[in-house]
């Protein structure tokens, strides 16, 4: 069974290296002066988020989509076809479900 690691870090910093103003690449890098820290070290450091915490997008089409359903929930709900409201609202979840996990 796998162990989850306690306190891993909601940020953290690549540090590439103090001299690093000749470098074009990453592999150019020297890989004994890059590591990661908490904190920034230097002005060139990378800022990482962990992506567990970052809020999650969605497509512009699936808000439209998700924006359709509801307008046609709102007529089924209001002639009293709970049931097709319903289906349109278990439609929207899943594709919203769908878009989430790309």
């Amino acid at each position: 069974m796998k162990k989850e690691i306690e306190s891993i870090p909601e940020e953290l910093y690549l540090v590439l290296g103090e001299e690093i103003e000749d470098v074009e690449d990453f592999g150019e890098l020297d890989t004994e002066n890059v590591l990661w820290s908490e904190s920034r070290v230097f002005e060139t450091d990378v800022h990482y988020i962990r992506a567990s915490q970052q809020p999650v997008s969605v497509s512009r089409e699936t808000v439209e989509k998700m924006l359709e359903a509801l307008k046609a929930i709102h007529v089924d709900i209001y002639n009293a076809r709970v049931y097709d409201a319903l289906k349109l609202v278990d439609q929207a979840i899943q594709q919203a479900e769908k878009e989430i996990k790309q």
